[in-house]
């Protein structure tokens, strides 16, 4: 919370600081000797900016641009102790609240002393702030005769630029409030105001990239379970599918009382492959047996039905698919069938799992499987596991039955 308290007061400084910004990019020129006999540079009473003495604040007189002065009201500084062939940066800036349009220009000493209209110029300041200046306004320094020195002279112009419908500010333009600033390059690159916000860009790239890692794994943990979830739902929809399409068959639409007044004409003997191929159809009808192990073991080896052998081989059917009975409890029983209800065992879950319907089977096998059954079990055949179809009907209504 503290955090985001911070981030949100950020943001409001972000809004709340308008500022304007004038600068101009220079390559210090080479030392010279600079004589110490007066008149001299100090003389000039000029304010100065250097390395050890980076900035300035200061009111800087403006006006309106005139044909006599088209830029606005001059001011000159002198840049001194500059390392030469190193790049420098001088920025002038002020609050957005005082509209001004600032020209910033370097000259070294021989353009000045060469150009009759500088050299005017700068005397013409220079005497203006001879009755203003004080002592610690001037060149802070003394130079000797044998110290070389690198320097130039900086010349800005500020012209007020707004316009307002109260006369007075528009006859007197008040100074306005700048910081000028003198920056060297490191390397002639990069301004040295701007090595922390480098460090920082630097740190926050480092960060971001090893940040970058676990987020992309966080999401890609997060697209995996989302797919797993997906694949585990389209399984899913998918069984619902296979479902829909097997309770389509025309079987599933019997009414449970007719099944059972089918069920009602099977002999007892042909129970336990009936319930084994139809467990499913039964069991979504709500009619099939809940036997337990006992019953079902009493069943297989009863003698009267057919059935003989162990039961050891059985397991357990709590922990198989609802819609079949186990492999291994299928297979005894066919073991332990008589001929016939094999047969019909075999037939009905192979067209059990061809969903195809009754014709799907060959013609053989059909007419030969049908020969090894009674006309009632026949009805049951057709009834409890294949579509009905035209050939299904006849069938149906064939001399045997």
């Amino acid at each position: 919370m503290r955090l985001l308290a911070y981030l949100q007061s950020l943001a409001w400084c972000i809004f709340l600081v308008h500022g304007n910004v004038e600068k101009t990019i220079f390559l210090a020129p080479e030392a010279i000797q600079i004589p110490q006999q007066h008149p001299n540079l100090e003389d000039l009473k000029l304010e100065g900016l250097s390395p050890s003495k980076s900035g300035l604040r200061r009111q800087l007189p403006a006006a309106f641009p005139k044909p006599a002065s088209p830029q606005g009201t001059e001011a000159w500084f002198l840049l001194d102790r500059l390392t030469q062939h190193q790049r420098y940066e001088v920025r002038i800036c002020w609050a957005a609240t005082q509209p001004t349009s600032f020209t910033l220009t370097t000259y070294t000493i021989q353009e000045v002393f060469d150009t009759p209209e500088l050299i005017t110029a700068l005397a013409a300041y220079s005497e203006s702030r001879q009755a203003i200046s004080l002592p610690d306004q001037s060149l802070d320094h003394h130079r000797a005769d044998s110290d070389p020195d690198s320097l130039l002279f900086l010349q800005v112009f500020a012209a007020a630029d707004y316009f307002t419908t109260n006369k007075t500010l528009m006859q007197n333009v008040p100074p306005v409030n700048v910081d000028i600033i003198l920056d060297p390059f490191l390397l002639n690159i990069l301004p040295r105001s701007l090595l922390p916000t480098g460090f920082y860009l630097i740190v926050l790239a480092v960060l971001a990239w090893y940040l970058s890692g676990y987020i992309w794994q966080g999401l890609y943990q997060i697209s995996r379970v989302r797919e797993e979830q997906d694949a585990a739902l389209d399984a899913s929809e998918a069984e619902q599918r296979s479902k829909k399409t097997l309770y389509a068959l025309p079987i599933y639409q019997l009414p449970a009382e007719l099944m059972l007044n089918i069920l009602d004409r099977v002999e007892l003997r042909d129970y336990p492959p009936l319930i084994t191929a139809t467990w499913h159809l039964l069991r979504h009808k709500g009619i099939a047996p809940t036997w337990p192990t006992v019953r079902l073991k009493q069943i297989l080896v009863e003698p009267r039905c057919g059935f003989y052998g162990s039961f050891e081989d059985v397991i357990d059917q709590s922990k198989q698919d609802e819609g079949y009975l186990p492999f291994n409890l299928r297979k005894l029983i066919l073991h332990h069938l008589a001929p016939r209800p094999s047969f019909f065992t075999t037939f009905t879950n192979v067209g059990l799992r061809l969903r195809g319907g009754f014709e799907c089977l060959p013609t053989e096998l059909r007419d030969a499987i049908f020969r090894h059954f009674d006309p009632a079990t026949n009805i049951l055949v057709a009834l409890a596991c294949f579509r009905f179809s035209d050939r299904d009907i006849q069938w149906l209504t064939h001399e045997k039955v």
